[in-house]
């Protein structure tokens, strides 16, 4: 007879083992989200400086049209996109 120490840990476990159960969701991970730990920190820090300057440009082109439609109009839009040099996506 066999004693429980002598069994592959691969065989008493079903086939899978801890170290196959990591490496495949570390390749799962490395496929969804390719970031080593380390550049976690620089990760966050650029993405939250790109996620700032997004939200300020588009605050302040709503604003910027909130504006002008109070001040001059809803036919001004039209002009400013041509003569203004307005950017191409606002309505």
């Amino acid at each position: 007879k066999m004693a429980k120490s002598d069994v592959p840990a691969s065989i008493a476990h079903g086939g899978a083992t801890a170290d196959s159960n990591r490496s495949s969701l570390s390749k799962l991970r490395g496929a969804i989200f390719p970031i080593y730990g380390k550049e976690i920190t620089k990760f966050l820090l650029i993405g939250s400086i790109k996620f700032f300057i997004i939200l300020a440009l588009v605050l302040t082109r709503d604003t910027k049209d909130t504006l002008v439609v109070t001040q001059c109009g809803a036919e001004a839009i039209a002009f400013l996109k041509i003569y203004g040099g307005e950017v191409p996506y606002s309505q």
